[in-house]
């Protein structure tokens, strides 16, 4: 059996985006909290490898913008070692991946305590992929920015990204050390040049996202 991630039905998902607070990007919906983005009752633990490519599920997946105090953003180009093979070769702006079985969070109840178990995966991801701890973001938890849904290719139609930011505090910007297996990383640069950097290629959900923070791009300065 392969590793156990974080699911919800094709038919929540469209609910969700239909639901949701439109943006000025489409395939887009805002949110101000996380509890806004997905209930519970919806979510199973799936295998991922017979789940790949069912387009009847879509895999959860934090995208997570790192942003340094000087109001810059990080881009990377995935290597072979990042784990999703389609996407080799791609500069993206989310770091994250999928939310597996040993983050989750369940309540007294025994239920999955949805929010929680987002925050221990980004937090397991940031440590994975730029040797973060919890302690070098600036504002705890992480800031939920919306949900994107794109399914105009295959890996869109089976994955559904949660768009959050981490601020970073200047000693974590110290402290980053990329995953050299699983990424180059970039130099951090304004959001205004972010898709300027030459010889690169952005993906779907990252053109997506920029164009979304740049839209919402006074309120990440508060």
């Amino acid at each position: 059996m392969s590793e156990m991630i974080l699911c919800t039905s094709i038919k929540n998902a469209a609910a969700l985006m239909a639901l949701g607070e439109k943006t000025e990007v489409e395939g887009i919906v805002s949110s101000k909290s996380v509890k806004d983005l997905f209930e519970p009752t919806y979510l199973t633990f799936n295998d991922r490898e017979s789940i790949e490519k069912n387009e009847l599920f879509k895999q959860i997946i934090p995208y997570v913008a790192v942003m340094n105090p000087e109001g810059e953003f990080y881009t990377f180009k995935r290597l072979k070692g990042a784990g999703e093979t389609k996407l080799v070769g791609g500069t993206s702006i989310g770091f994250g991946g999928h939310i597996n079985l040993i983050d989750g969070i369940t309540t007294p109840c025994g239920g999955l305590h949805f929010e929680e178990t987002l925050f221990v995966s980004v937090i397991r991801e940031i440590s994975e992929e730029l040797g973060l701890k919890y302690s070098d973001f600036e504002y705890h938890p992480p800031e939920a920015l919306g949900v994107l849904n794109d399914d105009s290719n295959p890996v869109g139609r089976v994955h559904i990204a949660l768009l959050m930011l981490i601020r970073l505090k200047a000693e974590g910007v110290a402290k980053i050390k990329a995953n050299e297996e699983a990424m180059i990383l970039n130099p951090p640069q304004p959001l205004d040049r972010v898709e300027a950097v030459e010889g690169e290629k952005f993906e779907n959900w990252t053109q997506m996202f920029v164009k979304y923070l740049k839209s919402i791009k006074n309120t990440l300065t508060n």
